[in-house]
């Protein structure tokens, strides 16, 4: 005799369909309850982490694979970014399985009419099971339900017809005891515990493998089985990982990365990608609470910036600069899964110089510069300050190329500027000129940034080319009168240190400072020589059969590159630190004659023939 809850056929048919609707919702919650976060399937073979979040096996190792190929020794919860080492075998088969959720599974099998519906518990033919005794906690088949009703001993069992099954049957079913997985222990509930075990166990196990007189076992048999959580350990762990849990439609194996950023790369540069979401469907979709990571790392294993525009509809831009040269390996990970192809390696390359600009400048006169023009940059508010030659004048500019002043021209020592052959600002942002004719002994001035006079700077100097200032404010200045390279203390009044290159014949035209090295500009062998801190040679960079007339401007971008003008073969060069040929910009300026950087990552040099002011970036 079955539970006569099951025999509805004296019922109204709108109750009727008011209890199946009630079924249905509940085994709708139920499902959706059993879905795999990483997979958004009916989990299969639960696994649940220390942080309480269960998925599918397969899904966790999958995931743990992922970060194994990325050399990492730990995975984060998909769900509440919890972090757990990786076990040995690259497997979470060890974790806990689910015992709440192995019961959905089973509930959710009895109506979805699946390959994996529940088979009888009472027979070995594997039959569908038709029905269930609460009394026996066994699912039967037809035949064995039939024989169960011939039995006087079961005859009275309540059972229930799957196909009536009701919501308080499936809360009953639920809640059924859990039953032990040994062989020949299946129809053994888990009544009892092993504490030296750690485990939930049968009667069966209790004498079978639990019972050595020879070891102090202790095995209990509680009153009810239960999954405690830690409410200490929980609200730690909140507050070491915050997160939240929402639903979202997005389906990260549908979603996708593309871009030139994921192909190549240039060191220094601002690189980009775009990130598009997707439903299961193909179909771009939006949610604010996606959550979409991305991870550059070098092969060093430092990670790098990235900034993430987020467009609002699905699109993602993702921008990150490159420190270096070298491969990098770039993770995108949407809801904890990572993109289809992820992580994408990419080599980022030296930077190569293009022209974005070129333009003419008066100062408040319309006359426009011309001839040997030295340009310098302001490092601390990109002023600009520009050493016209042919014209006689130092013109003063903002960053915006805006007229401020022309130096000298109007007070008593305007006469002192008359052929200022080379302009550079100190780090207390005066300005220094050096001034005459070619082949003629010149002077070295210093201004402040309003224009007015301050000093000669010539007690150790004979005939200055050039000048460029050191971070800690010295003076590195090319004195062609010995060809030697001059170090003056931050006011010009004192000799710090005096070197010469070991061609005595040779004059050094420019030089600038960096990472504790001179680099040196050579006339008329075209070649620039490399010094230690000391003033002692190192090496070479530029030898003459492969480039041409070097000129007498050079500097460090913001690449850590040196960048040199060679005004015969129309270029402007790069090379590593260490003396290595990068690149050239070729043919774009006639002839390069001073060069200066400008802003983040940019270049501005002077055709002396066109007289031209070209931006480069």
């Amino acid at each position: 005799m079955h539970d006569k809850r099951c025999d509805l056929s004296t019922a109204p048919s709108s109750q009727l369909i008011q209890l199946d609707m009630d079924v249905q919702q509940l085994f709708t919650n139920l499902k959706k309850e059993a879905e795999c976060p990483l997979c958004l399937e009916t989990v299969k073979d639960p696994k649940t982490l220390p942080c309480l979040h269960s998925f599918c096996l397969q899904c966790i190792d999958k995931h743990a694979g992922y970060a194994k190929r990325k050399l990492e020794t730990t995975i984060k919860c998909p769900v509440c970014q919890a972090c757990f080492q990786i076990p040995e075998g690259d497997t979470f088969g060890s974790l806990p399985t689910s015992f709440h959720l192995n019961r959905l599974v089973d509930l959710l099998a009895l109506r979805d009419g699946s390959e994996e519906a529940q088979t009888c518990n009472s027979c070995e033919e594997n039959n569908t099971a038709t029905c269930y005794c609460f009394v026996c906690q066994n699912f039967l088949c037809k035949d064995c339900f039939d024989a169960h009703q011939r039995l006087k001993a079961t005859r009275g069992h309540r059972n229930v017809f799957i196909k009536n099954l009701q919501a308080q049957d499936v809360e009953e079913l639920m809640h059924r005891p859990a039953m032990c997985a040994k062989k020949y222990h299946e129809n053994e509930p888990l009544d009892y515990y092993c504490h030296d075990c750690s485990i939930c166990i049968c009667h069966k196990c209790s004498i079978v493998s639990h019972n050595r007189p020879t070891q102090d076992i202790e095995v209990c048999k509680p009153q009810r089985v239960v999954y405690c959580v830690d409410v200490e350990a929980m609200n730690t762990l909140r507050g070491l990982v915050p997160g939240q849990v929402f639903e979202t439609n997005t389906d990260p194996s549908q979603s996708s990365a593309e871009g030139r950023g994921l192909i190549e790369a240039e060191a220094g540069t601002e690189n980009n990608f775009t990130v598009t979401t997707r439903d299961s469907k193909g179909t771009q979709c939006y949610y604010e609470q996606d959550q979409l990571t991305v991870i550059v790392r070098s092969q060093k294993g430092e990670e790098e910036e990235t900034k993430i525009d987020d467009c609002k509809n699905g699109t993602y831009v993702v921008r990150y600069k490159p420190k270096s040269v070298g491969l990098r390996d770039i993770s995108v990970v949407v809801n904890g899964q990572p993109l289809t192809g992820s992580p994408w390696r990419v080599e980022a390359t030296n930077h190569r110089y293009k022209v974005i600009h070129s333009f003419r400048l008066h100062g408040t006169e319309p006359v426009e510069f011309k001839g040997q023009v030295s340009i310098a940059v302001n490092k601390r508010n990109e002023k600009i300050a520009i050493a016209d030659f042919n014209n006689h004048r130092v013109v003063l500019f903002d960053e915006e190329w805006k007229y401020l002043r022309t130096i000298g021209d109007k007070e008593l020592n305007a006469q002192r500027i008359k052929f200022p052959r080379f302009v550079e600002f100190t780090t207390s942002d005066e300005i220094i000129v050096i001034d005459g004719k070619y082949f003629q002994p010149s002077k070295m001035f210093l201004f402040t940034e309003h224009g007015n006079f301050i000093r000669v700077i010539g007690q150790r100097l004979i005939s200055p080319l050039s000048v460029s200032v050191r971070d800690d404010g010295h003076m590195i200045v090319c004195d062609s009168g010995d060809n030697s390279v001059k170090i003056l203390s931050p006011d010009g009044t004192g000799l710090v240190q005096s070197f010469k290159g070991p061609h005595a014949s040779h004059y050094p035209a420019s030089a600038v400072y960096h990472e504790n090295k001179f680099f040196v500009l050579y006339h008329p062998c075209y070649y620039v020589k490399v010094f230690n801190n000391e003033g002692l040679y190192l090496y070479d960079i530029a030898m003459k059969h492969a480039f041409g007339s070097l000129r007498n401007s050079l500097t460090i971008d913001a690449f850590n590159n040196l960048v040199v003008c060679d005004n015969s073969s129309s270029s402007v060069h790069v090379f590593s630190l260490d003396g290595k040929y990068i690149n050239s910009l070729k043919k774009r300026i006639v002839s390069p004659w001073s060069v200066a950087t400008f802003g983040d990552n940019k270049l501005l040099v002077f055709d002396n023939i066109d007289n031209l002011i070209y931006v480069l970036q």
